[in-house]
């Protein structure tokens, strides 16, 4: 018998080793699983062997994961339910209006071959579940209190278009294209959805001769039944004149010793808020692949120089895992503070949206996006709040003395104080999210 005996030399994938990026390791960790299986037959096997040949091979990194499921005995033997349950722990929290606007702005590189740039196309249309039935449009409004709209002409027909340059087509409601007395057609576009992930049925398409201003053209829109303020997307305003392209002007440098060193809002200390009764958690160190250790170790060291982290030696109630990011080519040094978040009181403060920003610039002919560079990290931390940002590293527990990313109330602290700063000025916009620290000026 030399069934076994032909795959018993087939070498297994290395063990799972999650780093920053949790849900590439697993996918190409999975992957190589998969093929191994495949080889050796594990399918054919008993299933109390097919699960325990998966957590032999995944390693000693998911032994925790697996435990914190808690599945009953029957299922712990069972393959498909522990890989789903993994599946689950690592899918990534998706943002698909933001893939959506990566997607639009992908171009081929001067040094990119074209397969290599259909490839990335392929990539990022999976992430962005950009397809032929659905189209993207940033709002659906049934208010046409907006003051970026134009009105249109069909024949004798007028009405008012909103001029939305996020979307990707047109749209009409069904009762003013029976108004042009238009036919309706099909179309191969089957929903509208907005950035709420909102969808909106097709009923089919028109092409209408449109006037707008002084110029005549022939415009495609999707109808929809419902009664909804009509869009104009961002092709059709560009191919009208109606949005112009802002050309950007290349930085000068002037004064740059303002600009050196890292800076720190004056006479303000952010104290935590938390519930009553928290229940904060104390995580050991996360796994730090070895090839960079030695970098994790340098970043770690500059911090503490540039006074946003110290190692801590004393008692603190909370301890959360050390998270290392890769940004164009350096490392970057994260927390996890999922358990502290659940324990925050928030300060609620408006964040500015992008429909405020938009009305507040119209008219402007000049602008200016100041990046906040490490905003976060110029805000101090009290005693208590730098104890309950401690996390823990290979070399032992740091505390941040800086506000870091990551913390739930961080945006909204931030925000108040750019807003408290800029009041005077009519023409700074703050606008922060967990993504995104700048300042439009006009």
């Amino acid at each position: 018998m030399a069934t076994n005996d032909a795959v018993s030399g087939i070498k297994p994938p290395a063990n799972l080793h999650v780093d920053s990026d949790k849900s590439m390791c697993w996918k190409k960790w999975l992957q190589q699983f998969e093929w191994y299986a495949t080889a050796i037959q594990l399918d054919k096997k008993p299933a109390v062997v097919q699960a325990a040949t998966f957590m032999a091979v995944i390693g000693s990194d998911a032994i925790e994961i697996f435990n914190s499921f808690n599945l009953r005995d029957e299922d712990q033997n069972n393959l498909q339910i522990i890989k789903g349950k993994f599946k689950e722990y690592f899918a990534p929290k998706t943002n698909i209006s933001f893939e959506r606007y990566i997607f639009n702005k992908i171009e081929q590189n001067e040094d990119e071959q074209f397969y290599e740039f259909l490839t990335r196309i392929k990539t990022q249309a999976k992430e962005s579940s950009n397809s032929e039935d659905d189209v993207y449009i940033s709002a659906i409004s049934t208010s046409g209190n907006n003051n970026w709209t134009e009105e249109i002409k069909v024949g004798n027909v007028k009405f008012k278009v909103k001029l939305d340059t996020e979307a990707e087509c047109n749209v009409l409601p069904r009762y003013l294209m029976d108004k042009t007395n238009a036919s309706l057609k099909a179309s191969r576009t089957k929903n509208l959805i907005n950035y709420t992930d909102d969808k909106m049925a097709v009923l089919g398409e028109t092409e209408l001769r449109c006037k707008v201003k002084n110029e005549e053209t022939n415009i495609v829109f999707k109808i929809v039944q419902e009664n909804v303020t009509p869009i104009l997307g961002l092709e059709t305003c560009e191919k009208l004149r109606l949005i112009a392209r802002v050309k950007t002007l290349k930085e000068t440098h002037s004064k740059e010793d303002i600009f050196e060193g890292l800076g720190c809002y004056k006479d303000y200390e952010y104290d935590i808020d938390l519930i009553e009764n928290p229940k904060l958690e104390i995580k050991p160190s996360r796994r730090i692949p070895h090839a960079i250790r030695d970098e994790v170790k340098r970043e770690l060291d500059r911090m503490v120089k540039l006074d946003v982290i110290k190692p801590e030696t004393e008692p603190t109630p909370a301890v959360s895992p050390m998270v290392v990011v890769r940004q164009k080519g350096k490392i970057r040094i994260c927390i996890d503070p999922s358990d502290v978040n659940k324990n925050i009181l928030r300060r609620h403060f408006p964040l500015a949206t992008i429909e405020e920003i938009s009305v507040d610039i119209k008219g402007s002919k000049f602008f200016a996006l100041l990046d906040c560079t490490k905003g976060f990290w110029q805000i101090k931390l009290s005693e208590r709040t730098q104890k309950i940002l401690t996390f823990a590293t290979p070399w032992g527990r740091y505390s941040f003395k800086r506000l870091p990313f990551g913390v739930s109330s961080a945006p909204e602290i931030f925000q108040k104080i750019l807003t408290n700063l800029f009041r005077k000025f009519k023409t700074v916009t703050p606008s922060c999210t967990k993504q995104i620290l700048n300042l439009s000026v006009y």
